[in-house]
């Protein structure tokens, strides 16, 4: 009994105040929509915001998919989008996706995805794949779009670079070990996960 409760209050702790105040609204959000998946389409699609490159493609194809399908984000079935990791890799990337699906983050977002996860043969929390059989990417305009606002604030970067509007450059990107290695708790891995067989995709600039 002992032993028991102090795996409970270990997995308390690991949660945290924020997590666990939250965790009876998450758990009444997931029973309503596996009660409304009895009688509808119901679909919570995981966002795999913990990596720039899975928080892009990813995301882009769900969404495509689902414009172009019975179900789309504003047909009759419920798709709602869940993040993996209460931290994104990319904030700004993530308040772009917010504007074009139901996209829950933070503390909720996780715990809705951890909540369905441990349900057996959950079919309603999906992830997203960044396989496009189908050429969606190629056939279709940008997801997503930045606002006037947010364009004439590039355009003064640039500005403050020395480059005149429409004038050309080359942007490189590149990675090195720095992410992963900071970004450990993210992922779900203890500290000093060994990340070095990604190393050969590194760049020295």
């Amino acid at each position: 009994m002992f032993g028991y409760l102090k795996q409970k209050i270990a997995v308390c702790k690991e949660l945290g105040f924020a997590r666990l105040a939250l965790l009876p609204l998450a758990a009444f959000i997931v029973a309503i929509l596996l009660a409304l998946s009895k009688i509808m389409r119901v679909r919570v699609h995981q966002a795999q915001n913990v990596r720039i490159g899975h928080f892009t493609v990813p995301m882009a194809l769900r969404y495509l998919e689902l414009s172009k399908s019975k179900n789309s984000l504003r047909g009759r079935g419920i798709n709602i989008f869940a993040v993996r990791s209460v931290t994104s890799s990319n904030v700004f990337l993530e308040k772009m996706w917010k504007r074009k699906v139901r996209l829950i983050s933070g503390n909720l977002g996780w715990l809705i995805v951890d909540l369905f996860e441990r349900i057996p043969n959950n079919h309603v929390c999906i992830k997203t794949s960044d396989c496009d059989r189908a050429g969606l990417i190629i056939q279709s305009p940008p997801c997503l779009t930045f606002h006037p606002k947010e364009f004439n604030r590039g355009i003064s970067f640039l500005k403050n670079l020395g480059l005149e509007e429409g004038q050309k450059f080359v942007c490189l990107h590149v990675r090195d070990s720095s992410y992963l290695a900071k970004s450990w708790s993210h992922f779900g891995y203890s500290q000093g996960h060994d990340w070095s067989h990604h190393d050969y995709r590194n760049s020295e600039i």
